[in-house]
């Protein structure tokens, strides 16, 4: 951008907002992985490494420490395409189409056991205390982590579909399906609440922050509840097609999040948490943006042409230094 146009937009923004509103988050693209065959599902970080499922059937480690990004692994195995991962400490778990549940062993990338775990495909996979928790369709199962024991099986409402996502938040494992959260005490693995959607909408993707829950949903729109008051809010977040993936990230030195969305129209979008106004898009993506997961540093993003980019955060005042 010329230098002149960039001092004139610097010079606007400073004049017209307070240094609150300055406190935003902006994405910029760091690097590419190549090395998939087919759309990425499910993404999770660590400090230095990146764990990808794809539908062709394999989970692929990457290396985060030093660009140009480099696969460290592939690890093969499941039948069917990769949906969902979870890590605790140097175990890794993947749940896949084929209803199985596959353990690897991070250090030596060896599996270490294998199970089906589901009667249909393994959708969400997370991890809270001394539990691993599965989802599919109309059930949530509860794992003994390290024997990996059946410890429940919880049955939903058949109009409530598919258990698409998982999320732990206060002692708690969030479920989004169709028409509603179900919300599951960790300690009983009872449902113990429940945010109703305002519309027939299935959930794809959730996130928090300390008083709101949001959750992407099937028709692209982004709905927000303040959760003290358990009230859906009325916002203006909306895609033109699925939301897969939400993560709140601040900028370095700023104590502000921001919303970072990623949907089938191919774009990520980061949303103001003040106003829930959209303050930037984009649609660098070449495919459906089908995979979201972000670290202490970085956000990364899965498609559906099977290539995963790397943004780094920075706040917007240095974006236009």
């Amino acid at each position: 951008m010329d230098t002149l146009i960039k001092a004139f937009i610097l010079h606007y923004i400073l004049d017209s907002a307070d240094e609150n509103e300055l406190s935003t988050v902006v994405l910029r693209c760091n690097g590419t992985f190549t090395g998939h065959s087919d759309t990425v599902w499910c993404l999770y970080a660590l400090d230095d490494l990146l764990l990808s499922g794809s539908s062709d059937k394999t989970v692929k480690v990457w290396n985060l420490r030093e660009t140009p990004y480099t696969n460290l692994a592939t690890l093969h195995g499941h039948e069917e395409g990769v949906l969902s991962l979870t890590i605790k400490e140097q175990t890794v778990f993947s749940g896949s189409v084929d209803k199985s549940i596959f353990v690897w062993n991070l250090n030596d990338y060896k599996r270490t056991k294998s199970f089906v775990a589901h009667t249909d495909p393994v959708c969400s996979l997370t991890q809270y205390d001394n539990y691993l928790y599965s989802s599919s369709n109309k059930c949530l199962k509860v794992w003994d982590i390290e024997t990996l024991e059946l410890i429940n099986e919880i049955q939903t409402d058949s109009r409530n579909g598919w258990l698409r996502i998982l999320m732990p938040k206060d002692k708690c494992i969030y479920a989004g399906c169709r028409r509603v959260i179900k919300v599951f005490d960790a300690r009983t693995h009872q449902i113990s609440f429940e945010f109703e959607l305002p519309t027939n909408d299935s959930i794809y993707s959730l996130a928090h922050s300390d008083t709101l829950l949001f959750a992407g949903a099937l028709s692209g729109t982004i709905y927000i509840w303040d959760i003290r008051a358990n009230r859906c809010l009325e916002t203006t977040c909306q895609h033109d097609a699925t939301v897969h993936g939400l993560c709140m990230l601040s900028a370095d030195n700023f104590n502000k999040s921001n919303l970072i969305s990623a949907s089938s129209d191919q774009t990520i979008r980061v949303w103001s948490m003040d106003t829930f106004d959209q303050v930037q898009y984009d649609d660098r993506h070449e495919a459906e943006v089908t995979a979201l997961h972000a670290n202490a540093r970085h956000i990364m993003s899965g498609a559906a042409d099977a290539k995963i980019k790397v943004w780094d955060c920075i706040s917007s005042h240095d974006h236009f230094e």
